[in-house]
């Protein structure tokens, strides 16, 4: 069993060194958007999964968010960890946590010179198909208790809820 955990150990350390090769802090970033990118989606990312993917994660999501709004399609990994203050190897992981939880999908693009990526950006799920998400439901409940969780599916109960925000 010990030797198991070791090699599953070891082929997560060897994933996240050959990621960390493949990408520098001159890796550029193309962005798109399968979503329509609203203050909305955002305020579901940070109260349904921002205990899941962490700060770092909603900051990344947010920032290519917004350069996609402001007409800015593409950004590198140096423009990224300067915004975020954070290091290389932290917005790889806050990369892959959005990936994880099917905020973004990444493709790389290995045919040009330079290395680089392209991130699709996707909608959060509704609060209705959040928690019917085991995965999801079973993250955030391990990450803040079900007493919060409770507290969340009351307040996303209201069908205007799934469908707009509440400004106020």
């Amino acid at each position: 069993k010990n030797s198991l955990l070791n090699r599953v150990d070891k082929d997560f350390f060897d994933m996240i060194i050959n990621t960390m090769k493949q990408i520098n802090l001159e890796t550029n970033v193309n962005l798109y958007s399968k979503t329509i990118l609203s203050d909305y989606n955002l305020f579901l990312i940070q109260e349904l999964y921002m205990p899941i993917i962490g700060s770092d994660g909603v900051s990344l999501y947010s920032i290519f968010s917004n350069r996609i709004k402001r007409g800015k399609k593409s950004i590198n990994f140096n423009e990224l960890t300067n915004y975020l203050a954070i290091s290389l190897n932290d917005v790889v992981h806050a990369k892959k946590k959005l990936e994880a939880v099917g905020l973004i999908s990444t493709y790389s693009n290995t045919k040009t010179e330079n290395r680089e990526l392209s991130v699709v950006l996707y909608s959060p799920k509704s609060p209705k198909k959040f928690f019917a998400d085991i995965v999801l439901k079973g993250l955030l409940q391990q990450r803040v208790g079900q007493d919060v969780v409770n507290d969340l599916k009351d307040y996303f109960k209201t069908s205007k809820f799934n469908t707009e925000p509440v400004l106020m």
